[in-house]
């Protein structure tokens, strides 16, 4: 588009997968592609390309005739975005239900054999949207401000098969671009399916539901629709192909989206998930891996980035490891205090802290209590220690000794648990591995009031049964 001035990009639309020159605007539409695999959780397992062509000729003429009514009864808002749609006739067709496609097949999500296919979806995709375009321009006519010379200066045209090109130097083409991936966040809820090209957002997670105005709430299991069926029918499979956003390197995320940017001619949103611990070196190095990969743009989200989340809690595993420390406080009453920890990329970090003494009171299990709570929804211990530190000015009370107790403790934490028989050889046993996934970040729904808007592929949407609430309208 940049090589017409009068449709030169200024702007994107809200999620930013498509390019908008002004008063442009953007019709978009999405190809569930789980729907196409057949035999699905079986060694038999196939694409149907057959199927997936005619939907996509079928896609691009309906969103053509659709953009063609828009234009015939003044649906836009000023008359001069009906001038600007009768002269591009600009269209993003799309995709959604990728990481559910993959699975279906038996395809992990981040792995070569993944790259590989999507590099052959995306290619035939792409190829089939410009000749239903071409087939179009043959009926119809090209869109009103098509100029060859124009359009064959663009550096993506150029990327097209020569019998592409060919046939569009001989018929024209209907529309001045095709393609697009939208976040899909309604969509996705809707067709009960991933997210545009995002892995799984969570396998499964706990739901507060309000039940009426007196305050009542009702905890409920929600799961990921395909997981689900998976799960109801055991489908001789490796648990190994379930992985989710959390879980995927964000390299591996800019690359997949890179292979797919070469098959794109609008833009792409896509969100990388990333942990609350995240640093800003991190980011830095997404975005120039972004760009030398050639996307048009790129999203990160960092867990409680947000003000007024909800953290979810993680769930304390049955046995965890942890030291024990015999501490006075300045009036020589004795103290001892446990910590124990959990493990995340194979490293312990402190989950939670007990205080035992024969003084004990409600506030010293109050305390303990609240820096257990802290401490399982954030892995910055430092905030506690600092936090403990400011509390009191005595290092010898009993808030003192726990923020010392805390920064001896994160200098050498308990990594084995040493058990010792009398006049009996030592016996040192090995932690247990713990699976603990990181924190899922929910909004308040603004419709129906329940902790369950998740911030997932480029927006935000409400995941309560039965509210239809989101961010984006496709």
């Amino acid at each position: 588009m940049s090589y017409f001035p009068k449709y030169a990009p200024q702007g994107v639309n809200p999620c930013g997968e498509i390019n908008l020159a002004p008063n442009g605007s953007c019709l978009l539409g999405s190809v569930n592609l789980f729907k196409f695999v057949k035999y699905g959780f079986t060694k038999r397992a196939e694409f149907d390309w057959d199927d997936f062509k005619k939907t996509v000729h079928t896609a691009v003429r309906l969103m053509d005739d659709i953009l063609e009514l828009q234009i015939k009864y003044s649906l836009y808002p000023f008359s001069e975005q009906i001038e600007h749609a009768k002269g591009c006739r600009q269209i993003g067709l799309g995709i959604n239900g990728l990481a559910d496609m993959l699975i279906l097949l038996g395809i992990r999500y981040d792995t070569q054999e993944s790259l590989a296919f999507v590099d052959k979806l995306f290619s035939f995709f792409r190829n089939e949207s410009y000749k239903a375009s071409i087939t179009l321009a043959k009926e119809k006519g090209s869109f009103s401000d098509y100029n060859e010379e124009l359009y064959f200066k663009s550096d993506y045209v150029k990327t097209l098969p020569n019998d592409i090109q060919t046939e569009i130097k001989k018929n024209g083409i209907r529309n001045i671009t095709l393609n697009t991936v939208a976040p899909n966040g309604t969509l996705s809820l809707i067709s009960s399916s991933s997210s545009g090209i995002e892995p799984i957002f969570q396998l499964e997670y706990d739901r507060r539901i309000k039940l009426g105005d007196d305050g009542s709430e009702k905890i409920i299991k929600v799961y990921h629709p395909l997981y689900k069926k998976y799960l109801e029918k055991r489908y001789d499979i490796s648990d190994d192909i379930w992985v989710t956003s959390h879980e995927v390197d964000w390299k591996f995320r800019v690359e997949l989206q890179g292979i797919i940017q070469k098959y794109i001619d609008n833009s792409i949103s896509s969100t990388i998930n990333l942990s609350s611990d995240v640093d800003e070196e991190t980011i830095k190095q997404i975005y120039l891996l972004a760009w030398k990969k050639g996307l048009k743009g790129i999203t990160v989200y960092r867990d409680g980035c947000r003000e007024g989340v909800l953290l979810k809690k993680k769930k304390r595993p049955f046995e965890l490891i942890g030291k024990t420390y015999q501490v006075k406080d300045e009036k020589d009453i004795t103290y001892y205090v446990t910590v124990n920890s959990i493990f995340e990329d194979l490293k312990p970090r402190p989950f939670e802290i007990f205080v035992n003494s024969k003084e004990n009171s409600e506030w010293i299990t109050l305390t303990s209590r609240l820096i257990s709570a802290i401490m399982r929804r954030t892995p910055d211990i430092e905030f506690v220690i600092s936090q403990l530190q400011k509390s009191t000015k005595n290092e010898d009370s009993l808030i003192g000794k726990l923020s010392e107790v805390l920064e001896t403790y994160i200098k050498k934490p308990a990594t084995v648990v040493h058990m010792v028989k009398p006049k009996i050889e030592k016996i040192i046993l090995k932690p247990i591995e713990v699976e603990v996934k990181k924190p899922i970040i929910m909004d308040k729904c603004p419709q129906c009031g329940n902790m369950s808007v998740k911030n997932e592929a480029g927006c935000r949407s409400c995941t309560t049964p039965g509210c239809e609430w989101g961010a984006c309208s496709i």
